[in-house]
């Protein structure tokens, strides 16, 4: 299959309303990989020729849906990933669109409600921020979501609504998703945003408290020797609440110092 994808970046393929034409495979899965190898094609590539690379992987995606739109699971696929490469690019636009495409798809699946996140993050990016929080909302309540994708849209949320000033309901958002079982990595996330969220209002007890919350709540599973335990330490260890916390307490004390200078020496 790689042979087709070095044939697509060699030849001058022709360029149709800046798509460019792929040659028809004998069915959706070949069709698909034939899309993946023109996307890893991409590697090494600058400047115009990784645009041009870009460009034909996009339309080696598009064909797989053009060629066989029965194939429902290949086509989602497809539609996604040419969506990646499109936001990847700069084209976000046209990113935004795909992944309404694929989120609108029936039976979709774990795609059409990632591409629903995706498509909140593009227009969290372009701080319409409502319509972010409708979608991550929306995709947070729906009970066809599946589960991690729930939780991440429940996670966004808090976040939407902690930039549009109600922190008080993201907290209990982060709250709820830190106490549940489920993914230990988002529960982490939950756990960091919240703290940083009652740092940045300068409760550092109770920021510290919700550290010591996390650490105690993922030590066992942060203590097994498997891949996922690496994931978790790592994911502690990056935890942003932690400077925060080193930068609080030295604001404190580059408070309280002068002011306890003051009160002993009023005149």
């Amino acid at each position: 299959m790689r042979v087709w994808a070095t044939l697509a970046l060699a030849w001058p393929c022709v360029a149709v309303q800046d798509a460019f034409v792929i040659p028809r495979l004998v069915h959706a899965r070949a069709q698909l990989e034939l899309a993946r190898e023109c996307r890893v094609a991409m590697g090494g590539l600058e400047g115009g020729a990784r645009a041009r690379a870009r460009a034909i992987a996009v339309s080696a995606y598009r064909a797989v849906g053009e060629y066989f739109p029965a194939s429902s699971a290949a086509a989602t696929e497809a539609d996604f990933r040419a969506a990646e490469l499109l936001r990847a690019g700069g084209d976000f636009a046209a990113a935004a669109a795909g992944f309404r495409r694929v989120a609108g798809r029936s039976g979709g699946g774990v795609l059409a409600a990632r591409a629903r996140l995706e498509a909140g993050h593009l227009l969290r990016r372009d701080e319409r921020l409502l319509e972010a929080l409708a979608v991550c909302g929306s995709l947070a309540l729906d009970p066809r979501t599946p589960r991690r994708e729930r939780r991440l849209g429940s996670l966004w949320s808090a976040r939407l609504l902690a930039q549009l000033g109600h922190a008080a309901a993201a907290r209990a958002i982060w709250s709820g998703l830190a106490r549940r079982g489920g993914d230990p990595l988002l529960s982490i996330r939950a756990f960091d945003d919240w703290g940083v969220s009652l740092a940045d209002e300068g409760d550092l007890e109770a920021a510290a408290g919700v550290l010591h919350r996390c650490r105690e709540r993922l030590a066992g599973r942060a203590a097994e020797r498997t891949e996922l335990g690496r994931r978790i330490r790592r994911a502690l260890e990056r935890m942003r609440l932690v400077p925060r916390l080193v930068r609080g307490v030295r604001e404190r004390r580059a408070w309280a110092v002068p002011y306890l200078v003051q009160r002993a020496h009023p005149g």
